[in-house]
């Protein structure tokens, strides 16, 4: 059974909407633990701040502590860290 990626985590957060690829379990070797890897390793983990939105590219820090990720926004603000990379 293939799935459709609607988008490429790995340009985030400078993804065009058109960038799709087929997909089937052969990506995580058809098992749980392949599966739970690759599926954690699309999810956002960069450093730094989304120039668009000043948010963190990580996600994983509003999701383990909402109220720090809030605060490192602004000290990563505070030291101009924002994600740089070509489009």
């Amino acid at each position: 059974m293939f799935c459709l990626m609607l988008i490429s985590c790995l340009k985030h957060p400078f993804v065009d909407d058109d960038d799709t690829k087929e997909i089937n379990c052969s990506d995580w070797s058809c098992n749980q633990r392949g599966y739970m890897e690759w599926w954690y390793d699309k999810l956002p983990h960069f450093e730094c701040l989304n120039p668009e939105n000043n948010k963190l590219n990580n996600w994983w820090h509003y999701e383990v502590d909402y109220d720090d990720a809030i605060a490192h926004e602004a000290e990563l603000a505070a030291q101009g860290c924002e994600l740089r990379t070509q489009r």
